[in-house]
């Protein structure tokens, strides 16, 4: 990634700036349009945070179409000071429009009964798991079981009852071709059992991948732009 050492300097000035990113995401929020998940709540977190990187993990070998974000938050009301790191992995995919890119859900420690997304980041850690455990027991043809899970049916029951919050991003996991989720909603095989449950994969944020491609390509690259047009400092 021949813009990285540029990034990285550009980085050192404005990581110094206080409540340079703040105010990034507070203006970006509503340029690219993700304002509508950010709750009262998830924008006071956000303030306090204090770097964010982006990255292309394997662009040095030729590839590159992974993408990892970085964000460090100091201590708040919500949760201890912590590092939390998102990767999206790039896989082959045959339908229309997709992006390929899926992730595993990352963690996030929150302050007792401070949760922002009041559960669901765990339960889908948990979902991924049994996920994975049902690939592993596929029978002989490859076909494994598509009726939810104990713990993809506690998610989707969570997402249900709670509203939004930015921070399930970090949960957001797409249909992993590795685990013989098939992407493709015509197949029947994507389709539960049950005409009453959900549809494949359980996911916690509406077009997770495509919104880390436009951090990746707009929100990141741009920050300065988006720091300069920020009211409070225009």
């Amino acid at each position: 990634m021949r813009q990285r050492p540029l990034f990285e300097k550009r980085d050192a000035i404005t990581n110094a700036i206080p409540g340079f990113w703040p105010h990034v995401l507070e203006d970006a929020s509503s340029t690219a349009g993700f304002d509508e998940y950010v709750t009262p709540e998830d924008a006071e977190v956000l303030t306090h945070v204090t770097e964010i990187k982006v990255t292309r993990p394997n662009a040095e070998k030729g590839d590159p179409r992974d993408i990892e974000v970085i964000f460090k938050i100091k201590e708040n009301d919500f949760m201890p000071a912590q590092t939390i790191t998102k990767l999206f992995t790039h896989q082959p995919s045959d339908k229309p429009g997709s992006t390929g890119l899926v992730s595993t859900p990352a963690s996030i420690i929150w302050k007792e009964s401070k949760d922002l997304t009041f559960g669901v980041g765990k339960a889908a850690i948990e979902a991924f798991e049994e996920r994975k455990a049902k690939a592993a027991s596929k029978d002989k043809k490859g076909k494994g079981s598509i009726k939810l899970g104990e713990k993809e049916q506690a998610l989707h029951n969570l997402l249900s009852k709670n509203s939004a919050s930015f921070f399930t991003w970090f949960s957001f996991s797409g249909a992993h071709r590795e685990l013989g989720e098939v992407e493709d909603e015509s197949d029947p095989d994507f389709m539960d059992d049950d005409e009453d449950g959900p549809a494949g994969p359980i996911e916690t944020f509406p077009y997770g991948d495509e919104f880390a491609i436009q951090f990746a390509e707009d929100v990141y690259p741009s920050a300065v732009k988006y720091f300069s047009t920020s009211p409070v400092h225009s």
